[in-house]
């Protein structure tokens, strides 16, 4: 795999990057010399299970796709860290049936 210059180098924001597909990918980008910005609900954990990330250059941010603010920090994170391409990989599942949840849960859950 030949090194990409700068003119190639894009700054992707992977939400839900601390594990799973969202890992997979970041790790991969990362392989190939892109920046890679790494969301995960607990970036201290994501940081113990994954020290490689932080050592190949991966920035981790702490944010909970439940959260209120998260469009803000997001928005902020954009513009400065310059990103290029955003994976929307965060998933958020609620496990029971529809019946049995409040009114609001399943349009309060959606950021």
């Amino acid at each position: 795999m030949n090194a990409i210059d700068d003119t190639e180098r894009e700054t992707l924001l992977i939400t839900g990057a601390s594990s799973g597909l969202g890992y997979a990918i970041a790790a991969e980008a990362l392989k190939r010399g892109h920046r890679v910005v790494g969301t995960a609900r607990n970036i201290e954990k994501a940081a113990i299970g994954h020290p490689e990330f932080i050592q190949a250059g991966g920035k981790w941010l702490q944010i909970d796709l439940t959260d209120q603010d998260t469009q803000n920090v997001v928005g902020e994170v954009f513009e400065r860290e310059n990103v290029t391409v955003l994976i929307n990989n965060a998933g958020y599942g609620l496990y029971r049936a529809l019946e049995y949840m409040r009114f609001a849960e399943p349009t309060t859950t959606v950021v």
